[in-house]
């Protein structure tokens, strides 16, 4: 009886091992789609699947570019979104898409079809870095932006919605207690609830103020982190 469970315990670390050995090989099997390939540049990617339709929105250096057939193929959205920086969009509907660009945020309801008139958000200085969507409740959305002196105050750099779009806020604890470039921003997907956010910023340029030289001059006003 010993000998055979050392050889069933042997047998079974082995099938663990190739198993483990597939996986990792598997992963590294990569294959390029129809594009977006010009002009060579993506910068953010977005996806929705529901049911059995997929589709996946790529913002490249031109225009936003989506596909309805795994990459196969790529077709500009009907109403052109030009310089897009970033994109999200709504995981249990594709046709609710925002995308972030130098001095706007902009939605569409329909897939790009036509996109909602006034932006979202208007503001010459605003930078989108990130957008993310919580997969808890589809109806809350954050938006991670540079922040940006403008005499003695700052603008905020993060802003949400929970009406997955309609209307955007600005947190206001990123223009009043911290003045940091929202690099990244999740919802915390062990939350059960869609309170809690994890943040990620930086200071800004050593031209500006707070800078690297003296971010911890002051413990009261965190300037980078998570």
């Amino acid at each position: 009886m010993e000998t055979k469970l050392k050889i069933s315990i042997v047998v079974s670390l082995f099938a663990a091992i190739m198993l483990s050995s597939y996986s990792l090989q598997a992963q590294n099997t990569f294959t390029f789609t129809a594009g977006p390939y010009r002009p060579h540049v993506v910068k953010d990617l977005a996806g929705a699947k529901v049911g059995s339709a997929q589709t996946i929105y790529a913002a490249d250096a031109e225009t936003l570019k989506y596909s309805t057939n795994g990459g196969t193929s790529w077709l500009m959205t009907g109403t052109p979104m030009l310089n897009p920086i970033v994109v999200a969009v709504k995981p249990d509907d594709a046709g609710v898409v925002h995308v972030g660009k130098v001095g706007s945020l902009e939605r569409s309801t329909n897939g790009g079809i036509s996109w909602d008139a006034p932006p979202k958000i208007s503001d010459a200085n605003l930078v989108p870095l990130r957008i993310t969507v919580s997969l808890v409740s589809t109806s809350y959305w954050l938006l991670g932006a540079d922040t940006v002196r403008r005499g003695s105050t700052w603008t905020t750099s993060l802003y949400r919605t929970d009406n997955a779009g309609t209307s955007w806020s600005a947190v206001n604890y990123f223009r009043d207690n911290a003045h940091s470039n929202i690099n990244d921003v999740n919802f915390d997907p062990s939350s059960p609830g869609t309170n809690k956010v994890w943040v990620g910023g930086s200071t800004k340029p050593a031209d500006q103020t707070p800078d690297m030289t003296n971010e911890g001059s002051n413990p009261s006003l965190p300037t980078k982190g998570v």
